[in-house]
């Protein structure tokens, strides 16, 4: 294994945006300025940390490079910084000059340092060279260091790099590799400032360039793939004399956690004595095929041999498929969040969530409702289908429990495992991984079924037929067996309150929440469409909630339009209110639909069906008008108030072109009461629905369908499937 530069980065997730120098000395020129939470005794000792981490890295010939998080100046941000007293903005480009050099001088062996600079790029361009030219740059102007400054290209201009090599302050860049998480190596169609390149194109940069590859996607579980770190190594050959730098697994653990030593592996079950000492194959992967990506696949075989014996190319096998699984997941499904999610405990939420995921690399993958919408255009795209991708994970997982089979003695095999029994307390490193693998075979088979069941429910939205539904729910089942296999296989070894990142912490039990608030949304999904049958226009009504666009939550019941109490008639859309005048909205609560709300830790509701948790109101008259073809029509009202804070409505009365379906209806908090009528429209007619309350009452309306007398008929795209019995079906319903 060959590194030659360690980094330690110092933030504090979650916390107040604090500079880390009044943690580690006093500086004589600004003796006013202090940490109130950092007393001499917690200063010396983090000094003391910090000389001896240099010192040790400067013994084994490794450059120590200090990360800082950079936070000032810049607007909107709290001055001064809790819990630092003291400080104000005239003072803080000489303040962060004088404790960097102050710094120095305590650590000679720190030999660059890395700068991320939040929200650099809301900073002037005259302000951003300014400060980096007056703190960090004449600090290693002036104390030279091997590495000179590192800087984190986001939200850096050219401009800015260009000022600071002019000064001749020692540059080099350093860009995240495609984002947060380890993705299918490739050359990133786009480069955007998100993803760390911040405008700079690597291949034009004239100067050092440093690929971060961060592996937040890869935490806990082991991870060795021969053949991904070598196409990651590939894809930047251009990179020059800057090199990559990566982020092993644990690299975030304890982030925004006040508990430090709580363990991976529970008591009992661990192997080794130092927990970065169980990650030991990806070191040696990124080790050697940083240096050389043509290293031969026999230096870390000989590894293998020497820790599992006869079993080790079995292992070494058994790493290779394993290591695709995380990869493809979160290249396929990329999440909104990547900065709070931690992929190997994701279910990816709700299916109505995960079929809007995008993928992570759109110009190669094409979306679940890309797909849907080809499948019922009958077109072919050029880009991996999302069943493609289902296929694949399917084979990663099936394959990869078949070989710990073989692996386990569970069936024959030329190689298996030796036959040495597993002490009390004492747990073998091969049993360990084969369970992490297992997990990792359980995850892939858990996703490769979700994909299928988010495409049928997709494909059910865009075409109202049950079988898609139907199927959708089974197919929930089976993924909810793998998920429950992957916690029994971890429930009494991993430690159940892991924080290995800012955002989401836990274990894979805590997701248990979800699956069963996904099957009962289906599952009332079927109960509804039964109890309605298909029908040719369906209408929500209610309120948006606040941030629903940013959430993917609307409120709306899919295959339904939304009807607010501002939804005036206009012809173009067919219907609306002939008034909106006095007409009021109750919006749904906000509900769970991912780890990004079980993340958050803020209340939310079950995401059930949507029609009743929203709803219009009034007291005075209202119409609500419908444009129809001439025919005979169902119309069918739904009332019931199931919002957060349900009340009784009426006395109410209700009527359908003048004619009374309902008179003086009292409905009581959370009870339903569906109304139906057969109508005709004729010609030059239309659909009115009258809405009026008795003094002191008011009336409500929460979904209005309507459907022709005749009989409906949907159906999804029949797929042919060689050497299989070919079914058709069709779901076909009408009024009694």
């Amino acid at each position: 294994t060959r590194f030659n530069r360690f980094r330690l980065f110092l933030t504090a997730p979650g916390k107040p945006l604090v500079l880390p120098f009044p943690y580690f000395a006093d500086v004589p020129e600004f003796p006013e300025i202090r940490a109130v939470d950092a007393p001499p005794a917690a200063k010396e000792k983090n000094l003391l940390f910090l000389q001896s981490i240099s010192r040790a890295a400067r013994r084994y010939g490794i450059d120590f490079i200090l990360g800082l998080e950079q936070v000032w100046p810049a607007g909107g941000l709290s001055f001064p910084p809790l819990p630092v007293t003291g400080l104000t903005r005239e003072k803080t480009i000489p303040y962060i000059y004088a404790s960097l050099k102050e710094l120095l001088m305590h650590c000679p062996e720190i030999d660059g340092i890395y700068l991320r600079w939040k929200g650099a790029s809301k900073i002037p361009l005259e302000q951003q060279v300014i400060f980096l030219l007056e703190t960090y740059g004449r600090v290693l102007k002036e104390n030279p260091r091997e590495a000179g400054l590192i800087l984190d290209a986001e939200g850096i201009t050219q401009e800015t790099v260009a000022a600071l090599r002019r000064e001749g302050v020692p540059l080099t860049l350093s860009t995240r590799y495609q984002g947060v998480f380890f993705t299918l190596p490739c050359y990133p169609v786009k480069t955007p400032a998100e993803a760390g390149y911040g405008g700079l194109d690597p291949e034009d940069a004239p100067l050092p360039m440093i690929h971060e590859l961060w592996t937040a996607s890869h935490r806990v579980l082991l991870w060795g793939d021969p053949e991904l770190a070598r196409r990651f190594v590939l894809t930047f050959p251009a990179a020059g004399p800057g090199g990559c730098a990566v982020a092993p697994p644990l690299a975030w653990k304890d982030a925004g956690y006040d508990r430090r030593d709580w363990p991976i592996l529970r008591y009992g079950q661990t192997y080794y004595t130092w927990e970065f000492e169980r990650y030991w194959y990806f070191y040696q992967l990124f080790g050697r095929l940083c240096y050389n990506p043509h290293t031969s696949g026999k230096v870390w075989l000989r590894e293998f041999n020497r820790r599992f014996g006869a079993a080790g190319a079995d292992l070494a096998e058994l790493y290779s498929i394993a290591g695709k699984i995380i990869t493809i997941y979160v290249t396929v499904h990329a999440g909104a969040e990547r900065n709070i999610l931690w992929p190997e405990i994701d279910t990816g939420g709700l299916l109505d969530y995960y079929l809007q995921t995008p993928p992570g690399v759109p110009e190669f993958f094409s979306s679940i409702n890309q797909y849907a919408g080809d499948l019922l255009d009958g077109k072919t795209g050029s880009r991996v289908t999302p069943e493609d991708i289902a296929q694949y994970l399917d084979e990663l997982g099936n394959n990869l429990l078949e070989k710990i089979a073989l692996c386990r003695g569970e069936k024959p095999s030329p190689r298996r495992l030796s036959n040495r029994e597993v002490v009390q307390e004492v747990i073998r490193e091969d049993d360990s991984t084969l369970r992490d693998f297992t997990v990792l075979a359980n995850f892939a088979r858990y996703h490769a079924v979700k994909i299928r069941a988010a495409l049928a429910l997709t494909l059910f939205y865009e075409t109202g037929d049950w079988a898609q539904l139907f199927l959708a729910r089974d197919l929930l089942r089976e993924a909810g067996r793998f998920w429950r296999e992957i916690i029994h296989t971890t429930n009494n070894i991993y430690f159940h309150r892991m924080v290995t990142g800012p955002g989401e912490a836990g274990h894979w039990r805590d997701k248990l929440l979800l699956l069963l608030e996904e099957e009962r949304r289906v599952n009332a999904l079927i109960q509804e469409h039964q109890r309605q049958g298909l029908f040719l226009l369906g209408f929500d009504f209610g309120a948006i909630p606040p941030g629903a666009h940013e959430n993917g939550d609307s409120g709306v019941e899919k295959r339904f339009y939304f009807a607010g109490p501002k939804t005036e008639y206009n012809i173009e859309e067919g219907f609306g209110w002939l008034a909106t005048t006095d007409l009021q909205g109750v919006s749904p609560a906000p509900a769970r639909l991912s780890e990004k709300e079980l993340a958050s830790g803020t209340t939310t509701a079950s995401y059930g069906l949507q029609l009743f948790n929203d709803l219009v109101w009034g007291r005075k008259p209202a119409v609500f008008r419908v444009d129809l073809l001439p025919g005979t029509y169902q119309v069918r009202l739904s009332l019931c108030d199931q919002t957060a804070n349900p009340l009784s409505h009426g006395p109410l009365s209700i009527r359908l072109n003048g004619t009374v379906l309902a008179e003086d209806l009292v409905i009581p908090a959370g009870k339903r009461v569906d109304l139906e009528r057969i109508i005709t429209i004729k010609e030059g007619e239309y659909l009115a629905v009258e809405f009026s309350s008795r003094r002191g009452g008011d009336w409500f309306i929460s979904a209005l369908t309507i459907r022709p007398t005749t009989p409906l008929i949907a159906h999804s795209p029949a797929v042919l499937q060689q050497d299989a019995p070919q079914v058709i079906q069709a779901t076909v319903t009408g009024v009694n």
